[in-house]
């Protein structure tokens, strides 16, 4: 049962970063349509870095996805 109980977990783990990568990507996507319009500058920079914090977040499930994955 305990062994169940791990592989559950691990399985739950793996769909919730699934989950969020997937609306990483739709959030990207957003991001790059408003980086095509006129924006000020203000805006213009809040939009990059919310980019770059979405790229980052992006790596990190990935990796941990993998790491989760190939977890025994």
């Amino acid at each position: 049962m305990d062994n169940y109980t791990l592989e559950q977990e691990k399985v739950n783990r793996i769909n919730t970063l699934l989950d969020r990568l997937q609306r990483i990507s739709i959030e990207l996507d957003r991001v790059h349509e408003k980086l095509h319009t006129e924006l000020s500058r203000q805006e213009f920079t809040e939009l990059v870095d919310e980019r770059s914090n979405l790229m980052k977040e992006q790596v990190l499930k990935e990796q941990e996805l993998k790491e989760t994955y190939q977890r025994r």
